[in-house]
């Protein structure tokens, strides 16, 4: 099935003018002016998408995700529920990465990998990470090094450093570590260890020394949740930055999200460019679908708990771009090029070229998204949701 897209201005993220874009099935095949009138007299079948005034873009990546839903600090009672498809197809978000949180036992990687299925069938493109909070890690096989070997949408390991929930010795934080890096090589998978940061003074300490110890690149690790300020996570990322890693911003970290100790992402992104971080070495994260407190917009709370969505993600990088006055094709780097990169889907997510998937997403003028395309689906069309979970109204 072709599909034509026309009239839109399309940036891949860099701006490629008003182009029009050919699909079929699942990829993007041609780029191009006025393609139209060549396919046309071809006599294909093509569905036309005419997409005038809105922008085009490639669909989001959200990099830290809880499809199990997280949080559960406050007991049963503030458990959430599974996340549905449209949360994030309204959104634009059309790749993922899914982890779990504190809770590994009610929890569990088994009913993650299932759910991220039930996603993958709707159209979204699904990873996770093996591992959690704790060491030792949960895992499916029994070991980090056979999950990321051999589950094919297991794309690295997670744990968290700096974390009064949990705590491990350098020497287990090390073997994970190494555990999952090997895994990756032999694979032919990039390496990634992710690594949850908590609010323990400690910051990135543990970090450097996981490096030293390891004599693992500074870009194999992947710290989230660097946007706290208390304590001060971003003056020590610099440093791990300049020894070439990768650094995640969190959306859910913003006051209105419930968060005690974080910043909102423009305001983190901005003091992290001030402070000579390139661009293209952050990215941003919903860690959405999570129990947070209500609150109102200076922090205070105001009522029981609530879920906070991976709506964080779009907001966040809508303010990010609305407040940061950096061209907006720099603006979409954390959320499309730089996770592609991160999770080694350079040329395949995060861009709009020839023979990359076609995720798509046209915004009207106030960055609402209008349509959406995954996997060459429509699954979003003049904001109305097409496609939808099993279970959702």
């Amino acid at each position: 099935m072709f599909t034509l897209l026309t009239g839109a201005d399309v940036y891949a993220p860099e701006p490629l003018g008003n182009v029009d874009l050919l699909l079929f099935d699942d990829r993007i095949v041609a780029v191009g002016n006025a393609l139209a009138g060549g396919i046309r007299a071809t006599g294909l079948d093509v569905a036309t998408l005419d997409m005038t005034g809105q922008i085009l873009t490639p669909g989001l990546i959200d990099g830290h995700f809880h499809p199990l839903g997280g949080g559960d600090y406050e007991g049963p009672l503030a458990r959430t529920t599974d996340i549905e498809l449209g949360d994030l197809i309204r959104n634009g978000i059309t790749t993922g990465v899914g982890v779990l949180g504190s809770d590994c036992d009610a929890r569990n990687l088994p009913d993650l990998v299932m759910k991220g299925r039930e996603l993958a069938m709707g159209g979204f493109t699904f990873f996770f990470y093996t591992g959690s909070f704790f060491l030792p890690p949960v895992t499916l096989t029994g070991s980090v090094r056979r999950d990321v070997m051999f589950i094919e949408p297991c794309v690295g390991v997670k744990f968290a450093i700096s974390e009064s929930m949990s705590w491990g010795t350098e020497e287990e934080m090390a073997r994970v570590a190494v555990d999952g890096a090997h895994g990756a090589s032999i694979a032919g998978k990039p390496r990634i260890v992710h690594l949850h940061l908590g609010m323990l003074p400690s910051s990135l300490d543990p970090l450097f020394a996981l490096i030293e110890r390891t004599g693992l690149p500074a870009s194999v690790f992947y710290p989230t949740h660097i946007n706290r300020y208390d304590p001060d996570h971003m003056k020590p990322a610099v440093r791990f930055v300049a020894m070439g890693g990768t650094i995640d911003l969190t959306g859910v970290m913003a006051k209105r999200g419930g968060s005690k100790t974080g910043l909102r992402i423009p305001d983190a992104f901005k003091n992290l460019i001030n402070l000579g971080v390139p661009i293209e070495k952050i990215t941003y994260t919903s860690d959405g679908n999570v129990s947070m407190p209500i609150v109102d917009e200076t922090g205070k709370r105001t009522g029981g708990m609530r879920v906070t969505g991976v709506d964080f993600l779009t907001d966040e990088w809508r303010a990010a771009v609305r407040e940061c006055e950096l061209p907006f094709a720099q603006m979409l780097l954390p959320v499309t090029a730089t996770p592609a990169r991160v999770l080694g889907l350079t040329g395949k997510k995060g861009c709009i070229a020839v023979g990359a998937d076609a995720d798509l997403v046209a915004w009207d003028r106030d960055l609402r998204p209008q349509t959406v395309i995954a996997r060459g689906k429509t699954m979003m069309r003049d904001g109305e949701l097409l496609v939808k979970g099993p279970f959702e109204a």
